[in-house]
């Protein structure tokens, strides 16, 4: 990897020169691994002025066969195409943004984005919403999450569908279902639990609105860890996995990944349905937690989650157990929410 950086490296150099930065020397600092990748941040060193900063992404193949490089060769030409997209877009709004692209290296697997300025809110969540908060703390948390939602209103307006398909609720349910077969397989379910969640899926889809089946642009990693917030300035990273989806994904991803701090006993259930209610206004449009699409994807989101969680791999001790508590809470909340609907609906009958 650190080859493969320098390699990097010696390609931005030049670009730089070119456009008129004398850059002297660079200085590798941090490093963010993930499954899939890993992001370097690089000081960039000139000679009679202040450092730059970049952040380079190095993409990691699992395997090393012609075909996978090829993807991913794919995947890096995505990446900051879409980025670059998107950074122009935004442009016109004051305020909300995304990461600026620098350079594109698929022969690489890599990409180079400028740094962004401004902190995680994933990070300021779990600082600053724990236990008890000051009003100060928790007015500052909810309009961070305020403008997260107008930040995806802007983001579907720049991508919306106004024409073409729908999304397809029986293939919806069958992607969700082949994550359940997973977990049946694995024996994280009960005898019946995953024809009930099957039946309970069929029966919300039967309650939505053709209206709700509109499709735009999706992030699809849109959440806390993907945001950072400057001030006044929102900021959103990672467009790796977008695609054109459902009007709804993004939007319930980001508000149900709040509960994920619900976890850990130091996160208060009032404070994180805040954060929730915040996100929903600023998104501003006419929502409802309790409604069939959302109900609808909320699964989907704890069942992927859950699917991700019951085999982590190269995790330590302390992640396992947590993850494992996790797993066994959504196995009750599953439970829970399944079982209600199906005597809801064995009392109708009776009636």
């Amino acid at each position: 990897m650190k080859s493969n950086l320098e390699a990097v490296l010696q390609q931005l150099l030049p670009v730089a020169k070119s456009q008129g930065d004398a850059i002297i020397g660079y200085r590798p600092l941090t490093h963010i691994r993930r499954p899939s990748s890993e992001v370097i941040r690089v000081e960039l060193r000139r000679h009679d002025s202040e450092p730059t900063y970049v952040m380079v992404k190095l993409f990691i193949p699992r395997r090393g066969s012609f075909d996978v490089i090829k993807i991913l060769k794919e995947k890096v030409r995505h990446d900051f195409g879409v980025t670059r997209r998107f950074f122009e877009a935004f442009k016109d709004y004051k305020d909300y943004s995304t990461a600026e692209p620098i350079m594109c290296l698929p022969e690489m697997l890599a990409v180079v984005m400028k740094e962004s300025r401004g902190r995680n809110l994933r990070d300021l969540i779990a600082k600053n919403a724990r236990f008890y908060p000051s009003k100060v703390t928790i007015h500052k948390l909810l309009e961070q999450s305020y403008r997260c939602g107008e930040w995806l209103r802007i983001f579907q307006g720049l991508t919306e569908e106004s024409i073409g398909d729908r999304l397809s609720l029986p293939d919806f349910i069958e992607d969700i279902d082949l994550r359940l077969r997973r977990l049946e397989e694995g024996e994280w379910f009960g005898r019946g639990s995953r024809s009930r969640i099957l039946r309970y899926l069929e029966k919300q889809a039967t309650f939505v609105e053709e209206s709700d089946l509109r499709l735009c642009g999706v992030h699809a990693d849109f959440s806390p860890s993907n945001v950072l917030v400057n001030g006044n300035e929102v900021i959103v990273l990672d467009f790796t996995m977008y695609r054109i989806g459902s009007v709804y994904h993004d939007l319930t991803y980001f508000h149900r990944y709040f509960e994920n701090f619900l976890h850990k006993p130091i996160f208060r259930p009032g404070i994180i349905a805040a954060l929730q209610h915040s996100f929903l206004q600023g998104y501003g449009k006419t929502v409802s937690p309790a409604s069939p699409i959302f109900k609808l994807f909320k699964m989907r989101h704890v069942i992927c989650h859950f699917v991700g969680i019951v085999n982590p791999s190269g995790s330590s001790l302390h992640e396992r157990l947590l993850s494992r508590r996790v797993a066994q809470r959504y196995r009750k909340w599953l439970a829970e929410v399944t079982c209600e609907t199906a005597r809801n609906e064995l009392l109708l009958m009776e009636e």
